[in-house]
């Protein structure tokens, strides 16, 4: 059972970590955002098959090593990228649950890797390109 912590006027849940091993579907990419306490954090939001499929949301850095993975994956006719995620659920100010990445581990070849970490680069001095999905309203919101 996870403990509960003050913060601000509201309430952060410690939750354990969920672990999971399963495919990136690469073109189940969408870009948007994420809103904390009304400020936009880049997010990505993405399919991950495992016996089932599981929605899974990256924020931040770990949005943009996803976008540059799929990016590259896209170009070079690959549609699924081998993963272990470390997870964490978070409530929505709804009271909705959601699966938020907070590490990635990919399997996947050295080649793919290697474009993909020149594409982050990339991102930060441009800005993502519009291969995939966006969403205007942020996949959650989330008041601390």
């Amino acid at each position: 059972m996870g403990k509960s912590f003050s913060y601000g006027s509201g309430m952060i849940h410690a939750v354990p970590v969920i672990d999971f091993v399963g495919v990136l579907q690469v073109g189940s990419l969408e870009l948007g955002t994420i809103e904390v306490n009304a400020q936009p954090i880049p997010a990505v939001k993405f399919l991950l098959k495992q016996n089932q499929p599981y929605l899974i949301l990256a924020s931040g850095h770990l949005a943009g090593e996803v976008y540059a993975y799929c990016t590259v994956a896209l170009e070079k006719g690959i549609g699924e990228i081998d993963m272990k995620l470390a997870c964490t659920l978070i409530m929505d100010v709804d009271r909705n649950l959601y699966t938020v990445t907070s590490q990635i581990t990919w399997y996947t070849s050295s080649t793919l890797r290697e474009q993909a970490a020149a594409r982050i680069l990339n991102i930060f001095d441009k800005g993502a390109l519009g291969e995939f999905k966006t969403s205007d309203i942020p996949f959650i919101k989330i008041k601390s």
